[in-house]
C-alpha cells in the first residue's frame, strides 16, 4: 500500500531508505523475550525486507537505491548512558542528525553508483575503541 502510494503521487521510486527502529530494553531472562524479539524483529527486519520486495521493482525501473541504516541500541535512560559512552567515542561527542543523514543522503545518490554492500560505520569511532 505504501509503495504504491509513493509511486501515485510521485510517479516513481529512486530511493528506499530503510530506517525502522525500536527502543527495547529487554534481558535475555525476561518472561516476554521471544515477544519482545518477533517485534524487535517485525519492526527492524521484517518490515525492510518487505518494503525491498515491494518497491524493488519501481527501483530497478527507476535504477534507484537502498539504503539500510541500524544503530546500536540505545537505553531507556539515554541521557545517563551518555557519560559511560562518551569516552569510547574518540571524537567526544554524540552524532548530530545532519551527520547520520549526509551518508545517507551520499548513499543513495549516483556519487555511490558503484558502492553496493558495504557497511559504512558512522560513529564517530565507536566500533575502534
Amino acid at each position: 500500500k505504501l509503495v504504491n502510494q509513493v509511486v501515485e503521487t510521485f510517479g516513481k521510486i529512486d530511493i528506499l531508505v530503510n530506517n525502522a527502529a525500536i527502543s527495547n530494553d529487554v534481558r535475555i531472562l525476561d518472561e516476554n523475550i521471544l515477544d519482545d524479539f518477533d517485534k524487535t524483529v517485525s519492526i527492524i527486519v521484517r518490515a525492510a525486507v518487505n518494503l525491498c520486495h515491494c518497491a524493488l521493482p519501481h527501483l530497478i525501473e527507476s535504477n534507484g537505491a537502498i539504503v539500510n541504516v541500524s544503530a546500536t541500541p540505545k537505553p531507556p535512560d539515554f541521557e545517563q548512558f551518555i557519560p559511560m559512552v562518551l569516552p569510547r567515542i574518540p571524537l567526544g561527542r554524540i552524532a548530530q542528525a545532519d551527520e547520520i543523514a549526509r551518508p545517507v543522503v551520499f548513499l543513495a545518490s549516483g556519487l555511490a553508483s558503484f558502492i553496493t554492500g558495504a557497511l559504512l560505520p558512522v560513529d564517530g569511532g565507536f566500533v575502534l575503541s
